[in-house]
């Protein structure tokens, strides 16, 4: 909700919190995340725990309850999907483990590809 940035950051989106009651009355609430509206999806929510050389997106994606309600966007999954696919091929590329590689590698490759992990503001 704060906008908060992480320095592991890989993947950054500006939808809202879209929460969708579990209730049989259902309904709905959009919550917008303060600071312009972005948010921030660091490198290790796409680590599984327990688990070496894996990586999760979409709903697989690590994150809270609330945080999910904004991860579920496909813009996010192509963002955070291209971010699985460019540490996977950094990775094998120098023959380490994933969580070995050196974030700001990830981040300057995400960036050459058009990614936009910097605030504007």
């Amino acid at each position: 909700m704060a906008g908060r940035k992480f320095e592991d950051v890989v993947a950054k989106s500006a939808t809202n919190l879209d929460i969708h009651s579990p209730l049989p009355e259902g309904g709905e609430e959009h919550l917008d995340v303060i600071k312009g509206g972005t948010h921030y999806v660091p490198f290790r929510a796409l680590l599984p725990k327990g688990l070496e050389n894996i990586l999760v997106v979409r709903r697989c994606i690590s994150g809270t309850a609330l945080a999910l309600t904004s991860l579920r966007y496909e813009s996010v999954w192509f963002s955070t999907g291209q971010a699985a696919g460019t540490i996977a091929a950094l990775a094998a590329k120098n023959g380490i483990n994933l969580k070995d590689l050196p974030i700001k590698q990830v981040q300057n490759t995400l960036s050459e590809q058009g990614q936009l992990l910097q605030s504007k503001t």
